[in-house]
């Protein structure tokens, strides 16, 4: 139990970090209900797993990290 918390707040923080960062890329599956997606990340254009094109754009608009 306590694991599985840890877990869901760590997921949820390197999740933060990527929208802050404008790195994260919201993917959903079709297993999915879009509206068990919790705040803040609700309100993000969340691309479809198969959506292959969708993906590689938003990666490629993805600015690296400046060393």
């Amino acid at each position: 139990m306590v694991e599985e918390f840890l877990q869901i707040r760590w997921v949820r923080w390197e999740a933060t970090q990527g929208l802050k960062s404008g790195k994260l890329v919201p993917v959903v599956t079709d297993d999915l209900d879009l509206r068990d997606i919790r705040p803040p990340f609700n309100d993000l254009d969340t691309l479809a797993s198969k959506d292959e094109a969708g993906l590689l754009g938003a990666l490629k608009r993805i600015k690296p990290r400046e060393r």
